[in-house]
């Protein structure tokens, strides 16, 4: 009956129950700063953020369009026991514009692909979206050598920066610029550390369809300045096998990762499912000197990529290993450089084998201690067959972040 009601309270409630927790966390923390002449080491940890982002977007065979995001975060952690912890995270995002007028686009905002559906649009008007979604909420156990995590969380096994195929729970987009905590997963994950820099884990992924059911676990350790991992499993309905490596040659940082897919059907829902490699290199360097430059480079390789999608499909649809690109070959290239104590620009671009191509000019600003400004333009193109050619767009934002 306990077991029940829980899963009813957290499927339907999941706002309500993240707002009880932080709640709960603030009367903690009152109810200890009543006690005169003690000053009690904290038991949690309230942060997070506001920012507000513009956007205008110029598509080459539509009108332009405008749009505003306000987005307010909230972290918090309550230690319970010195080897028990609780964390949660909630997102709440007002949207308004041209694009908020699109029922579509409503609908793609409430999207959840957890095991539980923690995400609600409370405003739904003409051009406004109200949005809140619970990305992070878990308990973690810890015992010597021991961890267990479990609830949504974000399990990070990608040892590449930009794209990563053994990230196999929670693939995230290479182009969002205002998610800096990237998406979770309802999962446990359970960790044995057995050196320094070794260890193994093993985690565990359920689905509505237990068809799709997420399973794996991976080995790491350090060999010779060298981190070094072999994982597999199971991922949807993918079995899996997969090496990552990173590490350093002459100061210049050099990481990869692959992983081969071996669908259980070959046809399910009117796609085909074929077995595949997903693979990456990349390599990146640092000068020293006054401006701090640094350059990045990186190759990803698909053995069976999807190319039956327009650019609205490709950047909408549910994020996996096996949407990485839609290209057999996608070359990453990066550049960045301070041009004041303050300032840092960034260039980068991503050139697809269909003649697509992304690029990127993004500038960091902080105006002071707590607050920052954020500015680029994404640019979408290619040639005319390609799949960013058939709907070029240009966007340029601004983005006021204040952290707390």
């Amino acid at each position: 009956m306990l077991a029940e009601f829980c899963h009813f309270f957290f499927r339907s409630f999941p706002i309500v129950a993240v707002q009880v927790v932080l709640a709960i966390i603030s009367i903690s923390g009152l109810v200890q700063g009543a006690v005169p002449g003690l000053n009690p080491e904290k038991s949690w940890d309230v942060s997070g953020y506001v920012t507000y982002r513009t956007m205008v977007s110029y598509p080459e065979n539509n009108a332009h369009s405008l749009d505003h995001i306000l987005h307010q975060r909230l972290n918090a952690e309550y230690r319970l026991h010195p080897n028990c912890r609780l964390n949660a995270g909630l997102r709440n995002r007002l949207i308004f514009g041209d694009t908020a007028k699109n029922s579509r686009y409503r609908s793609w905002i409430n999207e959840d692909y957890g095991y539980f559906d923690w995400s609600s649009n409370w405003l739904e008007e003409k051009g406004w979206v109200g949005n809140s979604q619970v990305d992070r909420f878990n308990f973690t156990w810890n015992q010597k050598n021991w961890q267990v995590k479990g609830g949504r969380q974000r399990i990070n096994w990608g040892m590449a920066t930009i794209w990563n195929p053994n990230d196999l729970f929670n693939t995230y987009s290479l182009y969002e610029i205002d998610y800096a905590e990237r998406p979770g997963t309802d999962a446990v994950l359970v960790s044995y550390k057995t050196g320094y820099a070794s260890g193994v884990e093993v985690a565990f992924s359920p689905d509505e369809d237990s068809e799709q059911n997420s399973w794996s676990g991976r080995y790491f350790f350090n060999a010779r300045g060298w981190d070094i991992q072999l994982l597999g499993g199971k991922s949807g309905l993918d079995h899996v096998l997969g090496a990552g490596f990173s590490g350093n040659i002459k100061g210049a940082g050099f990481r990869g990762e692959l992983s081969y897919f071996q669908p259980d059907h070959h046809y399910r829902q009117g796609n085909n499912l074929e077995q595949t490699v997903a693979a990456t290199v990349e390599a990146g360097y640092s000068f020293s000197g006054e401006r701090n430059w640094s350059v990045k480079i990186a190759w990803l390789y698909f053995g069976e990529p999807d190319d039956e999608f327009d650019t609205g499909t490709f950047l909408s649809q549910p994020l996996s290993v096996r949407t990485l690109s839609f290209s057999r070959n996608s070359y990453y290239g990066e550049t960045g450089f301070d041009l004041s104590a303050l300032l840092r620009l960034i260039f980068s671009g991503v050139f697809y084998q269909d003649n697509s191509y992304y690029l990127s000019l993004a500038g960091q600003y902080s105006l002071a201690d707590n607050w920052q400004l954020h500015s680029g333009m994404q640019y979408f193109g290619g040639t005319d067959n390609s799949v960013y050619g058939q709907e070029t767009n240009t966007s340029i934002y601004l983005l006021l972040k204040y952290s707390f």
